[in-house]
């Protein structure tokens, strides 16, 4: 047995230990979807609060990123989602949405609308109720 072979395992053993204990990054392939809207601030969480839910996702954080507000969230079917939001200018939102490791197209269009629809509901009024049922469960 020469040197070379029980040097080479322990090479090998400390590459997997070191990968293993590295934290995971996140893949993530292609652009995030995008929107803007004319919106009210601090109508924002409840906004993505009503917009996730429509989507079926549910936020699991949100943290500031400079001016931004990012929401990390996870969708029915156990994927990830963020969501980041930034002030424009002239009362624009800047909105950005990605689902899944590789992107879901569809998954974050129907994000970015229902929050889109949501801010553009509460711009400029105090209230607003939310008018999503359908016209035949209405009360």
């Amino acid at each position: 047995m020469s040197v070379r072979e029980p040097l080479l395992g322990w090479i090998v053993a400390l590459v997997c230990l070191v990968g293993c204990s590295a934290e995971p990054t996140p893949l993530q392939v292609g652009v995030p979807s995008t929107a803007e809207t004319l919106a009210d601030w601090d109508d924002l969480q409840t906004a993505v609060d009503a917009g996730a839910s429509k989507a079926q996702m549910t936020i699991l954080r949100s943290e500031k990123d400079g001016n931004a507000v990012v929401y990390h969230l996870v969708t029915v079917l156990d994927r990830p989602a963020v969501l980041r939001v930034e002030p424009g200018d002239d009362g624009v939102v800047r909105l950005s949405a990605r689902v899944g490791r590789f992107g879901d197209p569809r998954r974050e269009k129907e994000l970015l609308e229902w929050v889109s629809r949501r801010l553009e509901e509460l711009h400029g009024v105090e209230t607003r109720s939310l008018d999503w049922l359908p016209p035949d469960i209405k009360p």
